[in-house]
């Protein structure tokens, strides 16, 4: 019997969502956490025990016993649990930002946990575990994760922890279930797709749930606090422009099932313009996400249009756009 990747020291747990613990393996389930026990017996191949919803607080043991062997985690805390969703623009570390190294900052309640990357080489693995945010491996962190965690994480006093989700040059069908685009009466030919035509190398993650497979499903059902959504580019062909609005809201509804939390708050970021691409795909994407963060309750579209560059497809300044981000993600924090 095995515990899921994301049960290691240092983990954050989301608060006042239910506590799920889950792993695999056949066998007996014992789980003591604050006092509280959950128990189970496994005949198939998942195992999953529930403690109810806890408030801020850590550090904190939890002790896992499977099949009689006792499993420690320890330092563990209760705060806000955030997945950083999306491709390159959500990836895109805070070294390669205008963020000048300088003002890098240590926050021990800062934490992140990385899944990695399908075919490339990840700046932190699983094996890592949840990594405490410090000078000097600021710069390896998402840009956006940063300056969001840490803002959330010192006006809220609370821990923060960050699941990095995420894979540059992604198309959002990567991102759902095999035969989602059928469900939606979606058809798109090889032609119709941006990704098709270009990008040779990408072929091992752009196809409709590969990382869906990959990364979504193997940390869930594990209980989020918010989803930051950040992805389009890799879909800005016309035709593909035409659907987004109804791709995105498949996954938003996904990721709600995926993790059981019925009205899961999203924070999606739209596209910011770019000089070269003025075309009628590229602004498709951005009228689509528009509208689904005005039509889909639990949705909030940001704009980065007027905070960031738009001479590059991966905008440099980062640190404005993740204030208006931070800003949406406290309005809900009560």
């Amino acid at each position: 019997m095995e515990l899921n990747m994301l049960f290691r020291n240092g983990m954050v747990l989301a608060a006042n969502k239910p506590i799920r613990i889950f792993g695999k393996g056949r066998g007996h389930v014992r789980v003591a956490f604050l006092n509280m026990t959950a128990e189970c017996e496994s005949s198939g191949e998942d195992w999953l025990v529930e403690i109810p919803g806890q408030p801020y607080g850590g550090p904190y043991e939890m002790t896992v016993t499977l099949n009689g062997m006792v499993h420690t985690i320890s330092d563990i805390y209760v705060g806000e649990v955030l997945l950083l969703h999306g491709q390159s623009n959500i990836m895109f570390c805070l070294a390669e930002s205008s963020y000048p190294v300088e003002q890098y900052e240590d926050e021990p309640h800062l934490h992140l946990f990385s899944l990695g990357y399908l075919t490339e080489k990840s700046r932190f693995l699983p094996h890592d575990g949840w990594v405490r945010c410090k000078r000097e491996n600021a710069g390896k962190w998402s840009a956006i994760g940063y300056h969001v965690g840490l803002r959330i994480a010192r006006e809220r006093g609370c821990a923060v922890g960050l699941i990095a989700c995420y894979q540059g040059a992604s198309i959002i069908q990567s991102w759902l279930p095999e035969g989602t685009e059928a469900r939606l009466g979606i058809q798109l030919t090889p032609a119709q797709r941006h990704m098709d035509s270009s990008y040779p190398l990408y072929k091992a993650w752009n196809r409709e749930g590969a990382l869906y497979h990959f990364a979504v499903e193997a940390i869930t059902p594990y209980s989020l606090s918010h989803v930051i959504w950040y992805q389009g580019e890799s879909n800005t062909t016309e035709a593909e422009g035409a659907v987004y609005d109804r791709l995105l809201t498949a996954l938003v509804e996904q990721r709600r099932t995926d993790f059981d939390t019925p009205g899961l708050p999203f924070v999606v970021v739209q596209l910011a313009d770019l000089q070269s691409r003025c075309d009628a795909g590229w602004r498709a994407v951005q009228e689509a996400q528009a509208r689904v963060g005005e039509t889909l309750a639990g949705v909030k579209t940001v704009v980065c249009r007027d905070v960031c560059e738009t001479d590059n497809i991966h905008p440099a300044t980062k640190i404005r756009l993740s204030e208006r981000i931070c800003d949406v993600i406290l309005e809900k924090i009560k």
